[in-house]
Formats: structure tokens, C-alpha cells, sequence
């Protein structure tokens, strides 16, 4: 990952829900999608993040 880019992570609730978050952090930021609790609490525990969406809608 790029560390001059702002970390997101979004949990996928609904199959289009990247589309929006894609538009607008996508030249800025490195972008993580899990669509299950298990996988994304995993992802939390990995590394700190700047930005976390918990509902994508």
C-alpha cells in the first residue's frame, strides 16, 4: 500500500456500495472491501486505518 494515500476500510453491505466510495477516494486513497464480519474485523486487526465505514449503503 501506498503510505502517502489515506487507509480505508468499508464494510460491503450492498453489492454497488464501491461504486460511490470508488468515485471519490479512489486517486487518494487505498481502499479495502470485506463483505463479512469475520474478514473485516480480521482486516481491522491488521493495521491502523484512517477511515472505516461500517454501512455502505
Amino acid at each position: 500500500m501506498d503510505t502517502n494515500k489515506l487507509a480505508v476500510l468499508a464494510y460491503e453491505w450492498l453489492p454497488d456500495s464501491k461504486k460511490n466510495i470508488h468515485k471519490a477516494l479512489a486517486d487518494s486513497s487505498d481502499i479495502i472491501f470485506r463483505n463479512d464480519p469475520k474478514s473485516f474485523k480480521r482486516e481491522m486487526s491488521k493495521r491502523q486505518y484512517d477511515v472505516i465505514f461500517m454501512n455502505v449503503k
